[in-house]
């Protein structure tokens, strides 16, 4: 686990040589699809993929409260995540759709994220199958994986690129840094029976202009999940 704190010019830094390196990773891809190296192809495909989402990580933590411990600790977390880098990296292709959309599009991004992570490793070492065969890199990705997956990687680079150069980070509210460094615990909020008749209580107190899903979700984890009680209206 890294120990030291990320700085406004080190999200800075961070952030354009992963950038950067998705570029080298993407170039190097193209060269081993186009002489038919396509598992390794695919690796690096993937590789970038995780680069791209960790330069997205890195931009929208530059908006975040950085005094904040558990902010500090939840960049540390994401950026060693793969799966958070891979969803990470489709954030700015969802920036423009709207609800439907955009629900359509969680879920095909959901399923990149577990394929991706599921051929990364087959597609670079050999291993044992469950029919107790033993199966090497280039037998596991077919020409048209290594393809889609190159081509995925590059409208992933293209659209946080575009993010990037756009417009600084937005900075957050501290209700929107909580929900997001509580990671699995905002999740489960939403599994909860109760919360939908919690939201809309809250919503008829506090009123519904501007961000009302992160101070909702974090002061239903403080007052009812966090205790073990249930929303009684």
């Amino acid at each position: 686990m890294l120990d030291w704190n990320f700085t406004k010019p080190l999200l800075l830094d961070y952030r354009k040589a992963a950038l950067s390196n998705a570029s080298s990773l993407l170039s190097e891809s193209r060269l081993l699809l186009d002489h038919k190296h396509f598992a390794r192809s695919y690796f690096l495909s993937v590789a970038a993929i995780e680069e791209v989402g960790k330069s997205a990580i890195l931009y929208q933590a530059l908006g975040r409260n950085l005094k904040a411990s558990d902010v500090q600790s939840r960049i540390r977390i994401d950026i060693q995540s793969h799966s958070t880098k891979i969803t990470s990296a489709f954030v700015a292709s969802l920036k423009s759709l709207d609800e439907q959309q955009l629900r359509e599009s969680l879920s095909k991004i959901l399923g990149y994220a577990i394929d991706l992570k599921r051929g990364r490793e087959p597609a670079m070492y050999s291993d044992v199958g469950s029919d107790l065969c033993v199966k090497l890199p280039q037998s596991s990705v077919r020409p048209p994986a290594a393809e889609d997956c190159l081509r995925l990687a590059i409208a992933c680079f293209d659209s946080t690129k575009l993010m990037i150069d756009a417009e600084p980070a937005p900075p957050t509210t501290p209700e929107q840094d909580k929900m997001w460094t509580l990671g699995k615990k905002a999740h489960q909020v939403w599994k909860e029976e109760d919360f939908g008749e919690f939201l809309l209580d809250y919503i008829q107190r506090n009123g519904a202009n501007g961000d009302v899903i992160s101070p909702a979700v974090t002061t239903y984890y403080d007052d009812f999940l966090s205790q073990g009680h249930k929303f009684k209206p």
